[in-house]
Order: structure tokens, then C-alpha cells, then sequence
């Protein structure tokens, strides 16, 4: 299955780059977008995988790594629809369907 990024989850991996290059330098942004792109890949091979997120809207999945949630939904394709910190609640969090 293929991945799609949504606008806000492209937008949410450039804020991750731009904080992890500013905080500990880009070598540690390339390992933890190597890390995050091998998550992508499982979620690829298995869509269903992961823990249900109906609560923010239906059908949508979340798979952690790291410091980070992926969320997404799997019809035709998987559509990341964000990167969440874990610092953040469901309650501040929009999924931006």
C-alpha cells in the first residue's frame, strides 16, 4: 500500500526537522527520519496495524516512535494525517481531516 502526507503532516515532519537540527544538530535529524521513514514502511506493509484513534475521528490509527505519534487513516492508500509530539493531549490535538 502506498503512503500519501496530508499538508499537515508534511508541515508537522518540517517543524520536527527544524527542531531536531536546531536542538542536537542534522546527523540526529537524519537517524530520526531514517527511523521515522522505516515506521512508515511497516505501516505501509500492515495498515491496520497500530492502536485505534476513533476518538479523534473514525478510522483513524496511530503507531508511535519515539517522541512522536503517527497518525493515519487506510482506505485506498494510507494518508499520514499528522506527527504528534507525545508531550500533546487529544484535546489541543486536531487530526485537520
Amino acid at each position: 500500500m502506498t503512503i500519501h502526507l496530508t499538508r499537515s503532516a508534511r508541515q508537522d515532519l518540517e517543524a520536527i526537522r527544524t527542531f531536531t537540527v536546531d536542538r542536537w544538530g542534522r546527523q540526529q535529524w537524519l537517524n530520526y527520519y531514517r527511523g521515522m521513514a522505516a515506521v512508515l514502511e511497516q505501516i505501509a506493509a500492515a495498515p491496520d496495524a497500530g492502536r485505534n484513534r476513533d476518538v479523534l475521528f473514525p478510522g483513524v490509527r496511530s503507531i508511535s516512535y519515539k517522541a512522536h505519534l503517527i497518525l493515519g487513516l487506510a482506505y485506498l492508500r494510507v494518508s499520514v494525517q499528522r506527527f504528534a509530539h507525545l508531550r500533546n493531549t487529544f484535546k489541543r490535538f486536531s487530526v485537520g481531516l
